[in-house]
């Protein structure tokens, strides 16, 4: 997307640099200008930022109001894993392994440790590191953000 960024930890990677968060916002609004007012917009339910990007507060107070319609796509683990694998793991084991560390805090120390043994194995378990992520680190954040929708 504009903001260069995926919005996690692995969010950079082979991305060129973000945008300032004031060119961020001007490439939203010239999206924004081009869509049809009759036509819904879809969001991801999403922090305030996209990497260092911030989203325009406006719009971020917009898609966090009870007003607005809330969708939860289900999509089997399975499908989930692989699309991880595919998307991160062109990247070297060294660069996933600076991406899992900087989850440490959330995830724990032997979750970490766990992940990264995975990395270091030849040939490196990818489908086990992204699992174990999701377990144990994404799927219990986006559970509890979800929890917070009406």
């Amino acid at each position: 997307g504009d903001a260069q960024h995926r919005g996690s930890s692995f969010g950079a990677l082979g991305r060129p640099p973000q945008p300032t968060s004031e060119h961020y916002e001007n490439l939203l609004a010239v999206q924004w200008a081009a869509f049809v007012e009759t036509q819904p917009v879809f969001i991801e339910d999403e922090s305030p930022h996209v990497g260092r990007c911030g989203v325009p507060q406006r719009l971020y107070k917009q898609y966090k109001s009870e007003e607005a319609t809330v969708l939860r796509l289900e999509v089997p683990k399975e499908t989930r894993i692989s699309r991880l694998v595919a998307d991160y793991g062109r990247y070297s084991t060294e660069q996933l392994a600076s991406c899992v560390q900087q989850l440490s805090k959330r995830l724990g120390g032997a979750k970490t440790a766990e992940a990264i043994a995975f990395l270091q194995e030849d040939p490196p378990k990818l489908a086990q590191v992204a699992e174990l992520l999701l377990d144990h680190y994404y799927d219990g954040m986006y559970n509890h953000q979800a929890s917070k929708r009406p």
